[in-house]
């Protein structure tokens, strides 16, 4: 194979890669990222969920807090 057939080989590949990118959008193997399989632990899962949820709450009730302190600053600042 001469380094004219290699180019276009090359540009062919990216051709059919760009394609498959805009009909399927975009995948691990299309990226470059390495990905490997781990066992599903139901137990795990369930406890990583719980930790997640409790971490959203949290952020809530900061937003929450934030709002009133900028709600007292406002105050402050508008007296």
């Amino acid at each position: 194979m001469t380094r004219r057939d290699q180019f276009y080989a090359l540009r062919e590949t990216a051709r059919r890669r760009k394609a498959a990118t805009k009909q399927y959008g975009e995948t691990v193997a299309s990226t470059g990222v390495q990905a490997r399989l781990v066992p599903f632990d139901l137990e795990r899962a369930s406890e990583i969920a719980t930790l997640i949820t409790s971490c959203e709450m949290l952020r809530g009730e900061c937003d929450r807090l934030f709002l009133r302190i900028t709600a007292l600053l406002n105050a402050e600042y508008q007296g």
